[in-house]
């Protein structure tokens, strides 16, 4: 009997937060019986993904250059598989191009499962955002399941394309979280043990600029304190000279590309997350794993939905300042909470639920 084939599309081998959901998603998929081909815009560059190299079942293929563009247009010859049982996607320019090329008959899929990783219409402005629109309306009506984040995702979308739902099946399932990523790590120690934590790409989005403004205020109640920001990014020169205007030079670390964030999770006196605007912020249900104190800024939908979380408004110093304030003097006792709800987001939940969905009648 054939295999069924499953097909993972990303832009780079970089786990960002779309790519760790698509990265879950296949790890639970290899554990069937079935052909999974993983397929990057551009070329290698990181080593997150070279253990699937070797699996007997996976076929991961990256593209010849580093340009997004080329890859994307490259995409259609990559297709050797003829009929494909699944294809899954998280990135707009993505899913609206396979989608267009199913439209055309151009390569034949059984199932596609589209993910949307971000408000692209909260996010983005002008000629970028035009764009982005132009993928909806050329490939979304061919995507099977259009899987949302959140409601409040939901919700945006179809009032920015108020056709959106008439034309695409658009589903509200929540993030997932692999347990299977902790049970992996140690209990490793670490020897600076008086320290805040936040993490991600630094761009102007997740709101590092805030926290650091936040962050001195902190150290009025807590002059020990040390702030560190896991993660590259665009704004980093930026961040250190506002770091270093503000006098916190050796206060605030940023400690770059880290494999193992949940070690720093772990061993912080509290965790922010202090996004401005997110999809949904994987990173605090990473947070929520290993620390009992968590504040995250109401970035995306949902996230006042989640019990034990101290929480804020975005773009906003003086909230932020006070709700870590909180947080920190605190006696938190959050554990089964933030337990109950990262088991109903079981990555096994997660796939039933896409099952449950495409098989479902419109």
């Amino acid at each position: 009997m054939k295999k069924p084939t499953y097909i993972f599309i990303l832009p780079t081998d970089k786990l960002g937060g779309a790519e760790q959901v698509l990265k879950m998603l296949l790890e639970r998929c290899i554990d069937e019986s079935v052909i999974i081909k993983i397929y990057f815009l551009t070329s290698k560059s990181s080593g997150d993904w070279g253990y699937l190299e070797n699996k007997e079942q996976v076929d991961v293929s990256y593209g010849r250059t580093s340009k997004i563009g080329v890859g994307l247009f490259m995409l259609f010859f990559r297709f050797k598989t003829k009929n494909i049982d699944y294809v899954f996607t998280s990135h707009t320019f993505i899913t609206g191009y396979i989608g267009f090329l199913r439209r055309l008959n151009l390569i034949k899929i059984k199932y596609f499962v589209a993910r949307e990783s971000t408000t692209v219409f909260s996010r983005f402005t002008g000629l970028k955002l035009f764009f982005y629109s132009l993928f909806y309306w050329v490939g979304y009506n061919s995507v099977d399941l259009l899987i949302c984040q959140t409601n409040d995702m939901k919700e945006k979308l179809i009032k920015a394309l108020p056709k959106i739902d008439r034309i695409t099946k658009i589903k509200v399932i929540p993030n997932p979280f692999g347990f299977s990523r902790i049970n992996e790590k140690n209990n490793k120690k670490m020897s600076l043990n008086n320290f805040i934590v936040s993490a991600g790409r630094l761009i102007d989005e997740k709101g590092f600029d805030i926290l650091i403004l936040a962050f001195k205020d902190l150290l009025n109640v807590n002059p020990e304190l040390s702030l560190i920001i896991l993660g590259e990014g665009e704004k980093k020169v930026e961040l250190e000279e506002l770091v270093s205007k503000q006098n916190l030079t050796g206060k605030v670390c940023f400690a770059g590309h880290v494999k193992d964030v949940y070690t720093y999770f772990r061993n912080a006196k509290m965790c922010v997350v202090s996004s401005r605007v997110e999809g949904f912020p994987n990173v605090l249900l990473q947070m929520m794993s290993q620390n009992e104190k968590v504040v995250s800024t109401l970035c995306a939908g949902d996230i006042d939905k989640i019990e034990g979380l101290f929480i804020c408004p975005p773009d906003d110093v003086r909230s932020l300042f006070s709700t870590m304030k909180k947080c920190l003097l605190s006696d938190s006792d959050n554990r089964n909470r933030f337990d109950k709800e990262l088991r109903g987001r079981s990555i096994d939940n997660y796939l039933k639920t896409i099952n449950v969905f495409l098989n479902e009648e419109n």
